[in-house]
């Protein structure tokens, strides 16, 4: 997996900001990229960089506007899937998004949203609708992560989760 944050400088013409394809020359066809937008299009443009981005070998688009149903709206008819991540809030927004909405990915921090029990319970509902749950860290300690990649290992797919976090830290509380 890899992720890219659109800058907001002029050399890139804003980037995938403004989808002024300045920075498309580091989309090579060949890799599997996963845009990580952080809501920053709005609902009028985003179809429009949506259709354009589609030639390219993008798995998914994360939080490409700010708003749940926005973003809900967006993914019945984007020719790229679209991730959810931050808008979604609560347990019952993630409920909306699995058995009301065409988001085919979720972003999940497990630890935020209840632990082990409950998050397994979402990953086998999910499954039931076809959604992939991607678990993601919240900065866990090594103890926390041995959790995450626990509850990871529960999915039934094979795409990256978003757990590479460790070395972020400047020391562990386990060492």
């Amino acid at each position: 997996e890899q992720r890219i944050n659109a800058p907001k400088t002029s050399e890139c013409q804003k980037g995938l900001e403004n989808l002024n394809f300045g920075l498309l020359w580091w989309l090579w066809v060949s890799t599997i990229w996963n845009i990580w937008q952080i809501r920053k299009w709005n609902k009028k443009d985003c179809p429009g960089y949506l259709k354009e981005l589609s030639t390219f070998n993008i798995q998914y688009i994360e939080d490409p506007v700010a708003d749940l149903n926005t973003i809900c709206e967006l993914a019945t008819n984007s020719p790229i899937a679209i991730a959810i991540d931050k808008p979604a809030k609560t347990h019952e927004d993630i409920q909306k998004i699995i058995f009301a909405s065409q988001i085919e990915f979720i972003i999940f921090k497990p630890m935020v949203f209840g632990g082990i029990i409950s998050s397994i319970r979402l990953i086998k509902e999910a499954e039931t609708k076809d959604k992939k749950i991607i678990i993601s860290s919240a900065f866990e300690s090594t103890v926390g992560w041995n959790s995450l990649v626990f509850i990871a290992a529960n999915t039934n797919h094979s795409f990256a989760h978003g757990l590479d976090t460790l070395d972020l830290f400047v020391k562990d509380i386990c060492e």
